[in-house]
């Protein structure tokens, strides 16, 4: 009774602001994306408290997810409404996108996210989880966490540090963008290398699970993660993973760790946050030349152009919504055929070595964010977002696609919630891990997604799973 109570409030926000959206539409009002950002915001605030109601839980792998979906596909609707938004990264003032195709865009991106949290709310079942208090064994449990975590370190961390020296030889060599230059991208052994390095963070992720549950080496294993994850960032000029991570620290530990949040901890919170974000805006302004820039001057060059260093970092964030007004234009305005789901069933072959020819399927018939760069002749990658990948294939049907995709992401999330039966602490390890790859689909292709399952969290999961069985049959 309380979903459907929750899902009433859902659907009279919907309500509302498609009432707007065609007033807007039959009217001429001045500056209609100001007064859109409110329902954004409503929409959002309603967001965390249903899932607070249906779940008891105030942070978990849903809602950081939900976090990065919402600032990257509707950063610049939260802004908009004190005309934050700075203005190189302004869609309308500097990106030729026009306010018709903008709330156009604001207001298909705002249904699918809202119907993706239907899903979710439709799915979870906490009164469900099976019962392993009288036959789970957390002493083999943690015994596999450390057997796989320890093998997958040592595996991937040479491959890690090499992977990470190269991208800072770019950085440095090219600026940012020669990350995305395709000129520049090695190939061959080099993208052995990175499948093999993308396998570090997982093992980390073991390890620190490990550590919480057996209270060893917490404090070792959380600064070692935080340093080597979140600092080479800082050099190279990418912080999607340094933001990532620090979320999962985060997470990890308010897992296993019952805070009672006072006024103290908020303001600790709030200064941190604001260094972070601060540190976001000196790696972002350091980072647009290739050129060696002084310290002191890209401080000053903050100063000038970046009077609060939040809104700055979630205009550049919010950017992220191009690709999604590029893919509605090109499929609604250039009459383009929708993909009805093809890009989805041709990233399965990702996992599939290439028998067909000299492009690979899933290259040629997936790789959204390569086809949207292609359509609009960047030299560069622009990324891409599952919204937009979702439109591309159904339209504005795209949200029901979207809820399923919340459903199915939440039956794995629903195993970091920390107010549920906490037993398996393998399932919850892999929760955490599926979050580590899936999160990069609010600014990149689906294909990626099914690469990692097949080559990361799906051998991962049978290996913890082997081990851990094998170690209570000698026990």
């Amino acid at each position: 009774m309380l979903k459907y109570l929750e899902f009433q409030k859902g659907l009279f926000i919907f309500f509302l602001y498609t009432t707007y959206y065609i007033f807007s539409q039959i009217f001429n009002i001045d500056e209609p994306h100001r007064y859109f950002s409110i329902f954004i915001y409503v929409q959002f605030i309603y967001v965390f408290l249903s899932w607070k109601k249906i779940t008891s839980s105030k942070f978990d792998s849903y809602i950081l997810f939900t976090i990065a979906l919402y600032v990257f596909s509707l950063g610049h609707g939260f802004l908009d409404l004190f005309n934050g938004v700075k203005e190189r990264f302004s869609l309308i003032e500097s990106w030729g996108v026009s306010m018709s195709n903008y709330i156009n865009t604001e207001y298909i991106t705002l249904t699918f996210v809202l119907f993706f949290h239907f899903g979710a709310l439709y799915f979870i079942k906490l009164n469900k989880f099976p019962s392993k208090k009288n036959t789970f064994n957390k002493v083999s449990a943690l015994y596999s966490l450390k057997i796989v975590g320890i093998c997958l370190f040592f595996i991937s961390f040479p491959f890690y540090i090499y992977d990470t020296i190269q991208d800072i030889k770019t950085s440095f060599l090219y600026g940012y963008m020669g990350l995305y230059d395709t000129d520049n991208i090695e190939y061959g052994a080099a993208g052995f290398y990175r499948i093999l390095s993308d396998a570090f963070v997982p093992s980390l992720i073991c390890l620190l699970f490990y550590a919480e549950g057996a209270k060893r080496h917490r404090f070792f294993l959380y600064s070692m993660t935080f340093l080597v994850i979140c600092v080479p960032p800082m050099f190279i000029g990418s912080r999607t993973n340094a933001v990532i991570m620090s979320g999962i620290l985060l997470l990890i530990y308010t897992f296993f760790n019952k805070v009672n949040i006072r006024l103290k901890h908020i303001l600790i919170l709030g200064l941190i946050g604001y260094f972070s974000v601060f540190a976001l805006v000196f790696v972002r302004n350091s980072r647009l030349t290739s050129d060696a820039t002084e310290i002191t001057d890209v401080i000053e060059q903050i100063k000038e152009d970046d009077s609060n260093v939040v809104t700055s970092i979630v205009s550049e964030l919010g950017w992220s919504m191009y690709p999604i007004v590029e893919t509605i234009n090109i499929k609604k305005e250039k009459n383009e055929s929708f993909l009805l789901g093809s890009s989805f069933l041709w990233s399965f072959t990702t996992i599939m070595p290439n028998l067909f020819g000299d492009i690979h399927p899933a290259k040629k018939y997936a790789d959204m964010s390569d086809w949207i760069t292609k359509k609009l002749n960047f030299s560069f990658g622009i990324g891409y977002s599952i919204i937009a990948e979702a439109y591309a294939n159904f339209g504005l049907l795209g949200f029901v696609f979207m809820f399923f995709l919340g459903g199915g992401l939440v039956k794995i999330f629903r195993y970091s919630i920390s107010t549920t039966t906490f037993n398996d602490i393998l399932l919850s390890t892999v929760s955490v891990i599926v979050l580590w790859f899936t999160i990069r689909i609010v600014r990149n292709n689906f294909l990626d997604t099914i690469r990692f399952f097949g080559f990361y969290i799906l051998p991962i999961f049978l290996s913890l799973k082997y081990i851990y069985k094998k170690h209570s049959k000698r026990l």
